[in-house]
């Protein structure tokens, strides 16, 4: 045997070059093909991230096949009969090495995961799956298992346009029953509550992470969404709404959420001052800690900026970080929004906030004055230990900041 191939029989070194070619699957493939020794570990490198299931198509058994054809009528199929075990022999020997599932590619990409699984029901066909983007395409069976109990990680598209019938909070439902241990949770398009489900809270006993990314959001499904995770123990909570809609998200009024997520520690929310006021009035955790808020696309005034700052400043104990992004800030009086908006974050300061970070994109603004740039150095904020104001002219874009002021960490 060469010296130089000795080195592939260490175990510790193996893996360094195969954590190394994770992304160069052609050379791992060629490596697989080296020697039966290291041949089992290469594959599991090989295999372990899948951006499409086209190389699971030739795997399948043959009457499965035909789901990946795009004449299949999706009618049929509840007729297709789940083949026997021996014939899933190929598949499952590598199916068993899949880590995580990112499918990227068209359509039939994108669906196969939710057809197998309504033909080989009640198997896990990745039974050591880590993480997984899920495509909603077809409405689902209440009851029928869709997730290894391994997940880790989930990701649930709901289809955009034909999504009224409630499969993604069906979807979240089936996952606390078959991965109770999943600690990150994505729902991206639109949420609906599901007509025949109740509102009691989910059993998700290491769920930390959740984003909620909806084009249109109605009050009363984020109440269902905040109900069927208040028992979950959430930490860092995102929510993003990118609609801007009459029918998106109003939290006054009527729509009205429970307190809810009581363990929360940070809160991003993408959206107007106004709003991200209502949801974080709502968060009864009193382990929050810090506050992002990223507000790019509409204009908001100091007035609303104020209310969050207030609601912010009120919450004990007191918040210890929080950081703003704003876009497009158009007004005449630049100076005096800039001075106003400033007078609303000292309640905050105040009441004990340690960490303070504002990005500001402005129309005009190189006018910005002197003395108004001073209120924007650490030194005038003396009681806040880290702090920073990024300042950059909206009419160019990608341009340099006009005032970039202290350091955070």
């Amino acid at each position: 045997m060469d010296d130089f191939c000795r080195v592939f029989y260490i175990s510790e070194i193996l893996e360094v070059i195969l954590s190394n070619l994770t992304d160069d699957k052609r050379s791992l493939a060629y490596l697989a093909y080296t020697s039966k020794a290291v041949s089992g570990t290469t594959l599991d490198y090989l295999w372990a991230n899948m951006d499409s299931f086209s190389p699971f198509v030739p795997l399948l058994p043959k009457p499965v096949q035909e789901i990946w054809d795009v004449t299949f009528n999706i009618a049929l199929l509840p007729l297709v009969k789940c083949p026997p075990p021996a014939a899933w022999r190929r598949f499952d020997m590598y199916a068993y090495r899949v880590r995580r599932i990112r499918p990227r590619e068209d359509y039939l990409d994108r669906a196969l995961y939710q057809r197998l699984v309504s033909i080989r029901i009640g198997i896990d066909l990745f039974p050591r799956l880590l993480s997984l983007r899920c495509y909603l395409f077809n409405p689902l069976i209440p009851g029928m298992r869709i997730f290894p109990s391994s997940l880790r990680s989930l990701s649930l598209y709901p289809e955009y346009a034909l999504v009224l019938d409630g499969r993604a909070e069906l979807a979240l439902r089936q996952a606390a029953q078959d991965a109770p241990f999943l600690e990150q949770l994505y729902i991206i398009g639109i949420y609906r509550l599901h007509p025949e489900t109740g509102i009691g809270p989910l059993d998700f006993k290491r769920l930390h992470t959740v984003h909620l990314i909806a084009n249109i959001l109605r009050p009363v499904d984020l109440q269902s969404f905040s109900r069927l995770l208040s028992a979950s123990p959430i930490m860092n909570l995102c929510i993003s709404l990118r609609s801007s809609s009459e029918v998106s998200i109003q939290l006054d009024g009527t729509g009205v959420l429970p307190s809810t997520f009581p363990r929360v520690e940070n809160i991003s929310i993408c959206d107007g001052p106004r709003r991200a006021a209502d949801i974080v009035s709502r968060i009864c955790s009193p382990y929050l800690a810090s506050v992002r808020i990223e507000h790019r696309d509409r204009f908001a005034s100091v007035s609303e900026y104020g209310r969050l700052f207030t609601l912010l400043a009120q919450r004990h104990p007191p918040v210890y970080a929080l950081e703003v992004r704003m876009g497009r800030v158009y007004v005449n009086t630049r100076n005096e929004y800039v001075r106003e908006f400033l007078a609303t974050l000292e309640p905050l300061v105040h009441a004990g906030l340690v960490k303070l970070r504002v990005e500001m994109s402005m129309y005009g603004a190189w006018k910005i004055e002197e003395d108004v740039k001073k209120r924007l150095r650490p030194e005038a904020w003396p009681s806040v230990s880290y702090f920073e104001f990024v300042l950059t002219e909206a009419s160019v874009v990608g341009s340099l900041p006009l005032a970039h002021l202290g350091d955070m960490p």
